[in-house]
């Protein structure tokens, strides 16, 4: 939610700055597709989670990790080719600039980032110690010390980068009813902050294309003679 958020964001500035509508649909971008897949499936877990748990909670934890890697491959596959040069693709390439390209990155650094740190602990982001100090319930407090929380574990001596998971506190997150969790990963953030360029950017023009216009569109010239 916090990513989507940003991309609107993104775009809601883009589209009162330059009062345009055509940059909402991407245009820029290519292979968007994909990103249906990934929607998909970032889907399954939660299904899986529904009306197959015992699948998930295996001893080895892969049906869980590759549910969580799936739509990260399907997004930075679609990353890649958009980072690609476009001639790739098409003879005429579409015009995805080098701010289009650096947004793509920032996004591409916090699934990474947000990847290592879930295969890292077993499909779990690792929570601080201080969230505890939130709750007054004691049973819920016990609880939590023995992972009631659904993806979540509290740091502790075995926890692998720890300083990436979900350790930033942003009460923002639960005011605006974005996680009921007010916790955040620095790869959450630089998601969130790749998304909001990447939809911003969308509005971004040069004169290429009125140059263009004129070399493929020249005025024409009368060559023959007036007659009289």
């Amino acid at each position: 939610m916090t990513g989507l958020l940003a991309l609107f964001l993104g775009l809601l500035l883009g589209l009162m700055l330059t009062r345009r509508l055509r940059p909402l649909l991407l245009e820029r971008l290519r292979a968007l597709p994909i990103l249906v897949l990934c929607l998909l499936a970032s889907l399954l877990l939660p299904v899986f989670n529904r009306f197959w748990p015992a699948l998930l909670w295996t001893d080895t934890r892969a049906l869980l990790l590759t549910l969580q890697t799936l739509p990260v491959l399907f997004a930075l596959l679609f990353i890649a080719i958009n980072c690609l040069p476009g001639h790739w693709f098409t003879a005429v390439a579409k015009s995805v600039r080098w701010y289009h390209r650096f947004s793509l990155l920032i996004i591409a650094a916090g699934l990474i980032a947000n990847s290592t740190v879930l295969l890292s602990n077993a499909g779990y982001w690792p929570i601080p110690g201080s969230y505890l100090s939130d709750i007054s319930n004691p049973v819920t407090v016990e609880g939590i010390r023995n992972q009631a929380l659904l993806l979540k574990r509290l740091i502790g001596p075995e926890t692998v980068l720890p300083g990436w998971g979900q350790v930033w506190r942003s009460d923002l997150l639960t005011s605006l009813h974005l996680s009921p969790f007010p916790y955040i990963s620095p790869g959450e953030v630089l998601v969130a902050a790749g998304l909001f360029l990447s939809g911003f950017t969308q509005f971004f023009t040069t004169k290429a294309k009125a140059a263009a216009k004129v070399c493929l569109h020249p005025k024409r010239v009368d060559s023959e003679p007036l007659s009289r």
